[in-house]
């Protein structure tokens, strides 16, 4: 897969992205920073975006080259976090055991087909967090109950309807819900990401996290040099 350019402070128009605090890291990009030696670049990049939190997505990498990833990930203060995107049975009794990570995380692939009940998961992490990222619609408190930290996914839903639509499930929430945005490199995302941000800051006055799929997005970037060629 190729891999160019960026997600950066500012977008391509000029227009500043606010502070985001984490984002997901996908397997190919990881792969291709600590190949070109450029993996300290990007989290230090994503500390100048505000990041606190850098989710590696861990399906097909090995457990020791996520610990590497992931000490390198403390070295740039942020809190490192496995994402598991394909949950089989084997990938989640694997990284389960993964050193080096603040929390494991299972995304809206596992909730539609669940291969290991979450207490089983959960049981099985020893001092590790397990965290849960929701579609709205499979969000339950239910489901919830076992997970440490726990985001809603709005991916491709314009700013007002996806801030309205968290804002409605948080309230009658027991847990703190985050909000979990797309962002595919375009400056249109940008808009939107800078809309969710300042609509979360209004209202309650409680920070709510904003966490963005995916950092340095490949699609944006691949649809560009197919319009190219």
């Amino acid at each position: 897969m190729v891999l160019a350019a960026s997600l950066s402070s500012t977008s391509a128009v000029g227009v500043p992205v606010k502070a985001i605090d984490g984002y997901w890291l996908d397997q190919y990009n990881a792969m291709f920073y600590f190949l070109t030696f450029q993996l300290d670049n990007e989290f230090q990049a994503m500390r100048r975006n505000g990041a606190s939190v850098v989710m590696i997505h861990a399906d097909s990498m090995p457990n020791s080259l996520l610990w590497w990833m992931s000490n390198r990930a403390r070295s740039n203060n942020l809190k490192p976090v496995g994402w598991v995107q394909k949950p089989t049975r084997e990938n989640l009794q694997r990284l389960s055991r993964a050193d080096g990570i603040h929390a494991l995380q299972v995304d809206d692939h596992f909730f539609n087909n669940p291969p290991i009940q979450l207490n089983k998961i959960k049981g099985g992490l020893k001092s590790m967090e397990l965290w849960c990222s929701f579609q709205p619609k499979q969000y339950s408190p239910i489901a919830s109950r076992y997970c440490d930290h726990v985001d809603l996914q709005f991916y491709r839903i314009k700013c007002t309807e996806a801030v309205d639509s968290f804002m409605r499930l948080s309230a009658g929430s027991a847990h703190k819900l985050t909000i979990a945005a797309y962002h595919d490199g375009s400056s249109a995302d940008d808009q939107n990401v800078n809309c969710m941000k300042e609509r979360l800051s209004q209202g309650n006055g409680k920070k709510i996290p904003l966490y963005v799929f995916k950092w340095k997005n490949q699609e944006h970037w691949l649809r560009g040099i197919k319009a190219w060629i």
